[in-house]
């Protein structure tokens, strides 16, 4: 994008600070297809959570209509804008978690990214060939990413449900044996876990 193109945007928007910072994240991504997506990258504030990081973007087509799209790929979603010539707008955002697979497909001079989720496929027609491939190699790579974050998440949880209780819990647990809530069995189970044994 040019510069006063880039100033503009950041002038205009209700948010300045974070549309600086979606161009600075559009512009490391090599973002180049900055032609006719000006209004859509200008509700991008709007639209993306403050810890939301952009790992591709580009322009293309999508529905049967042929509605000319910003695709917005993120760390948490991919996001569709389509800010319309004279009033509205219509946006859809896919959670990275419920996208099963990607491909895609190129012609001479553009090409076709489709993704499968619960409810379907979608496909963006009309990229430039240039951005179809890394359009859909980022989705694949976004996806990955999304879903070892969860199972990570769910290792992590596992561990600590492992871990040795605290004392403060293990008192509790004793209280509760006291006044008969639970078994001295389970009090000595919590116990054995607490000791490490």
């Amino acid at each position: 994008m040019n510069a006063s193109k880039i100033d503009a945007l950041i002038e205009k928007s209700d948010n300045p600070a974070k549309m600086k910072k979606i161009i600075d994240q559009l512009n490391a991504t090599g973002f180049n297809d900055a032609f006719m997506t000006g209004r859509e990258i200008k509700e991008l504030p709007k639209l993306m959570a403050d810890d939301e990081v952009i790992k591709y973007a580009t322009s293309g087509m999508i529905g049967y209509k042929g509605d000319s799209v910003l695709v917005v790929v993120t760390n948490e979603l991919v996001l569709f804008e389509n800010k319309k010539l004279l009033f509205g707008s219509s946006n859809t955002d896919i959670p990275l978690s419920a996208i099963n697979g990607v491909s895609y497909d190129t012609g001479m001079i553009f090409g076709k990214v489709s993704f499968m989720n619960g409810m379907g496929s979608i496909t963006i027609k009309q990229i430039q060939k240039t951005n179809t491939e890394p359009l859909s190699s980022a989705i694949k790579q976004a996806v990955n990413a999304a879903k070892n974050g969860i199972t990570n998440e769910v290792h992590s949880e596992m561990k600590q449900a492992d871990a040795p209780i605290s004392a403060n819990k293990l008192r509790e647990m004793k209280q509760l044996a006291d006044d008969g809530i639970i078994s001295n069995e389970e009090f000595e189970a919590a116990k054995k876990k607490y000791l490490g044994l």
